[in-house]
């Protein structure tokens, strides 16, 4: 776990069309009042704001990148997405037609996804005020529902909304993103046989995809020797972020494939109940051997998979077998899930946190028992 005296850095970027309000905002959080006496110069991307502040007890390094919105700025603004933390999709109450609006956030949610697919979003209204003299002069201005109602539509982790005029929901805009980008990270790597069911279990764990599941429904991911889901949660209180790194497990690809585990907190170890014996006494005699040849100490959780098919009477592997071979190879834990029925799999996912938390938190203090000072 980060020490409580470190400062943890945190990237936000701030997307939206030119003139809705984005430096406006951040001048004003920054300065605690509206600029109206400033002439601002827009840049391709203005990265140069760096702010210290506390979130639960941490200290923060917020870096806000304010990013430009046309076409001649595209590349530059795509470059500023990496390894962001979160992102912050503004778009102004006024607005002349409900496709518009539907236009507009659809645009930027693409232009987002494009460079990260999975960073969270924040959607923002500004120019709140501008609801209470709406109707005097005749404009038309979106609801707090419509907006509420488009963020739920498109997966953005929190709704609200600004008037850098008047200083309203501002800071509690900034602390909201420090709550949302602060994740402990978790490495997950996902081994086992192929077949074992390993690419079904994690899209049905990180995604609200369902199928009937199928051979003929799994499409292989090419030239990719790896894939990576992320799911988060939270721990005690604490927000996490999980990446599971889906491997392939032909032995073709046993060169490359421990290339993926460095840095990795747990290990998910698959394989089918329906396996043959022979496959199955692999967990130990090929899969443990290459883990621990490459991560020595690293978790890893045994899971028998597909286990719906226990009730026809196909399974060749028992639970008690199971549990046999996670003692044998000194697993975290044995678990069994069924991808199809969703079953097991949000057990999975929390013993996955819990454990590889633990891990990183046990390495970290590890890490800071053995530095030597040199009089």
């Amino acid at each position: 776990m980060t020490d409580k005296n470190e400062s943890i850095p945190l990237k936000a970027v701030i997307v939206g069309y030119d003139g809705v309000g984005k430096t406006s905002l951040i001048l004003t959080y920054l300065k605690g009042q509206f600029p109206s006496d400033e002439v601002y110069i827009p840049l391709v991307t203005d990265a140069a704001t760096l702010h210290h502040c506390g979130h639960k007890g941490r200290q923060i390094s917020l870096s806000i990148w304010d990013t430009g919105s046309g076409i001649d700025y595209t590349e530059h603004r795509h470059q500023s997405y990496k390894h962001a933390h979160l992102c912050m999709l503004l778009f102004d109450v006024l607005c002349d037609s409900d496709i518009r609006f539907e236009l507009t956030v659809s645009q930027w949610l693409k232009d987002i996804r494009l460079f990260s697919n999975d960073v969270p979003i924040i959607f923002v209204a500004t120019r709140a005020d501008l609801r209470e003299c709406s109707e005097q002069v005749g404009i038309k201005v979106l609801t707090s529902e419509q907006c509420s109602d488009m963020a739920l539509k498109h997966g953005a982790v929190k709704y609200m909304e600004v008037s850098a005029l008047r200083n309203e929901g501002v800071a509690e805009l900034f602390s909201e993103k420090m709550a949302t980008g602060n994740d402990i990270d978790i490495k997950c790597v996902v081994v086992g046989n192929d077949g074992a069911g390993k690419t079904c279990a994690l899209i049905t764990l990180t995604t609200d995809f369902q199928l009937d599941w199928g051979p003929e429904l799994y499409v292989p991911y090419g030239f990719l020797i790896m894939h990576n889901f992320k799911k988060r949660g939270e721990l005690d209180n604490t927000p996490l972020c999980v990446e599971f790194w889906d491997t392939k497990g032909l032995e073709e690809y046993s060169r490359l494939r421990p290339l993926g585990y460095p840095g990795s907190h747990v290990f998910l170890l698959f394989f089918d109940i329906t396996d043959s014996r022979e496959s199955f006494e692999e967990m130990f005699s090929f899969w443990w051997s290459e883990i621990r040849r490459f991560s020595s100490d690293v978790p890893i959780i045994l899971v028998g998979s597909k286990i719906d098919l226990r009730y026809n009477g196909l399974a060749t592997i028992s639970t008690v077998e199971g549990e046999a071979m996670a003692k044998k190879i000194g697993a975290a834990k044995y678990m069994e899930i069924s991808s199809l029925l969703d079953k097991g799999l949000t057990e999975l996912f929390e013993e996955v946190a819990s454990i590889g938390y633990h891990y990183k938190r046990k390495k970290t203090v590890r890490k800071t028992k053995t530095k030597c000072n040199v009089l």
